[in-house]
């Protein structure tokens, strides 16, 4: 299936994409988003892993990485259209999204704009996210370390050089800031894909327990599964090879290339 041909994109899209290793002929191409405060490139190892049945690219979002000039995004549905935009107007069909935490909510609704558009994704991969119905609001501090402690309490995953140092936490706490506000700017819509979703997350993950995993069935008309593996909300370094094993597998059988 070529790259669908819907209406010209409003937004200027440099720095949004990146496929750092493009593969030639590749049966699908894998988009991946980020958790909050985090950098897309969390994905790099898996561009070699994954090829060359499964060409990799992510999204950078404002205020990070190529885009560092740029404001954070303060509104959800803004950041949704464009990155739905430049999906269509530089990723070949057929295309799969693969979100982590406040990453896996944004791959989601961007696969109901594009399933909105008659442009549905192959696959969508939803990490250490709970039903998108669960709000994850959190009262933000106005201190930068008591905002690091306060993710880190419920995450467990910021590093103790940032808790530990000022200067570091001054650096990353406005775009982990952001991100928060972002995801309390969502609104869950009811309505069903068309996309088979798998739910991942880590076993000792709060956030994340089987039943919010299994939920995920009521976003699809297609079918459904989840898996735990070991690991909190960042289990994926920790599981990379079992992910990938899992994302390998359903993606080929989706496009019949198993």
């Amino acid at each position: 299936m070529s790259t669908p041909a819907l209406a010209t994109p409003r937004a200027n899209h440099n720095g949004v994409l990146t496929c750092p290793r493009p593969q030639p002929g590749p049966a699908v191409r894998l988009v991946c988003f980020a958790h909050s405060g985090g950098n897309p490139r969390m994905y790099q190892n898996w561009v070699d892993k994954l090829a060359p049945e499964i060409e990799l690219w992510w999204v950078t979002l404002p205020g990070r990485g190529q885009r560092w000039r740029e404001h954070h995004a303060d509104r959800w549905e803004p950041l949704i259209d464009d990155i739905t935009a430049a999906l269509v107007a530089h990723v070949p069909w057929p295309m799969a999204l693969f979100g982590h935490s406040l990453g896996g909510l944004i791959a989601f609704d961007v696969a109901r704009r594009l399933t909105e558009e008659q442009a549905p994704p192959n696959y969508l991969f939803v990490s250490a996210r709970a039903h998108p119905r669960r709000e994850f609001a959190l009262d933000l501090p106005e201190d930068d370390i008591d905002l690091l402690r306060l993710v880190d309490t419920v995450y467990a995953g910021v590093p103790a050089q940032i808790l530990e140092s000022p200067e570091l936490a001054k650096h990353f706490a406005p775009t982990l800031r952001a991100d928060l506000a972002l995801g309390a700017d969502y609104r869950y819509r009811p309505g069903r894909l068309t996309t088979p979703i798998t739910a991942l997350g880590g076993v000792d993950d709060p956030t994340t327990p089987a039943e919010e995993l299994d939920a995920w069935r009521d976003c699809t008309t297609a079918a459904t599964q989840w898996r735990q593996f070991p690991g909190g909300h960042f289990y994926l370094e920790q599981s990379e090879a079992g992910v990938l094993r899992t994302i390998r597998r359903n993606l080929l059988r989706s496009t019949g290339k198993e």
